[in-house]
């Protein structure tokens, strides 16, 4: 969740709560209390009302005076409800998300893009590399539909948080290239390339765990990855996710440096 989704579901707790104080104002006695305490440190609560003298609450009315004072509390929250509704109205009214995967746009033009992907990688030898031709993955070429920084295009923008910081520590990637085992092809969400010793690193990212078929799915997949010496903890990097437990930054960034030491 970025700040952008963070902000308005505070938005919306804002609103809802907003509501809920105004319903109870609805309901409340009239008036404010005031307490006071006379000569002799006896507390007393009086009523204020618009056009009146203020008047005694008698110490017995104790549902009114507790009335009052919740009422009273209320609208010291009301207040700062409000205020930070409008805090998050203005910040989405000028908040702007800068969108990566527009930069080719916001630069003007192609070239300089280009450029930046040039000064992406170690070496030409990693650049050749990430940018060559290979096996694609032909299966639903209409679910891509986030580009990369790198410029191509991947299937979930959980995916696509994978390639931001892959590509951000230039580290050369391949997004679903063919892979061979025991005579099936499989297509890997990346295949990298160790940048220290350019051996070959497969992440895989799960993130339909809760569908039982997909669970079902990923075990085949292990296994079979297993099977052919791509092991969890060593060349084999997975990530997963729910709706309640999405894919954060934090735990990418996690996997990179635990993995491919940078």
């Amino acid at each position: 969740m970025d700040i952008e989704d963070e902000l308005r579901a505070m938005q919306k707790m804002y609103q809802q709560r907003k509501l809920s104080l105004e319903k109870r104002l609805r309901k409340a006695p009239d008036g404010e209390i005031c307490c006071c305490t006379d000569h002799s440190r006896y507390r007393k609560y009086r009523l204020l009302l618009p056009d009146q003298p203020p008047r005694t609450i008698p110490r017995d009315q104790t549902k009114l005076i507790t009335s009052l004072i919740a009422k009273k509390a209320d609208e010291a929250e009301l207040d700062d409800v409000t205020r930070n509704l409008r805090a998050c109205s203005l910040f989405l009214a000028h908040y702007r998300n800068h969108d990566r995967q527009k930069l080719p746009e916001l630069l003007g033009r192609d070239a300089y893009h280009d450029l930046l992907k040039a000064r992406s990688y170690q070496n030409d030898e990693d650049r050749a590399w990430a940018e060559a031709d290979y096996p694609r993955n032909p299966k639903n070429p209409e679910n891509l539909k986030y580009r990369t920084d790198k410029g191509d295009f991947v299937r979930s923008k959980s995916e696509g948080d994978i390639a931001a910081a892959l590509y951000a520590l230039k580290i050369p990637y391949r997004y679903e290239q063919g892979l061979s085992l025991n005579g099936t092809t499989i297509y890997p969400d990346f295949t990298i390339k160790h940048p220290s010793n350019g051996e070959t690193i497969i992440w895989e990212h799960f993130g339909l765990l809760d569908h039982e078929d997909y669970a079902e799915a990923f075990s085949r997949k292990l296994r079979m990855y297993v099977a052919n010496n791509y092991v969890p903890g060593n060349n084999l990097i997975m990530t997963f996710e729910t709706p309640q437990h999405p894919l954060t930054t934090g735990i990418v960034r996690k996997n990179i440096q635990d993995y491919l030491g940078v």
